[in-house]
């Protein structure tokens, strides 16, 4: 997979996230806590980051300080990240519960994952 089709996934699931929780945070955050506390889904969402950072590592994997470097070493992170999760959801969920269950911070959070999603979207022009 090319780094571009990669930095738009990651930036349209970053506003997929992001943008309810700025929008609707009550609703949002119900959703999510959904979605974490069935390990059915946590795994399936843990296969899907192994799958798509596979398909970019499989293109090189050298990390570097350029677009391409930060997507690379981006994709690590998600490859680590989605076997934590395939294997051991349990691990993860109370870090992720301890976020959502955190009222004041989630605008901030909301509005980082926004800016993350637009750094991305960015970046898929310099790649």
């Amino acid at each position: 997979m090319e780094l571009t089709t990669f930095a738009y996934i990651i930036g349209t699931l970053m506003f997929l996230v992001c943008l309810p929780m700025l929008v609707s945070p009550d609703k949002t955050v119900a959703f999510l806590k959904k979605v974490i506390e069935d390990d059915t889904s946590l795994r399936t969402w843990g296969g899907i980051y192994v799958v798509v950072s596979i398909l970019v590592l499989k293109e090189g994997i050298e990390i570097g300080t350029d677009a391409s470097g930060l997507f690379t070493l981006l994709a690590w992170a998600m490859f680590v990240k989605g076997l934590v999760i395939a294997w051991s959801p349990k691990s993860i969920k109370p870090m992720q519960m301890k976020v959502l269950n955190n009222k004041g911070a989630l605008p901030v959070h909301a509005i980082i994952g926004v800016v993350l999603g637009v750094l991305c979207f960015y970046g898929a022009g310099l790649v």
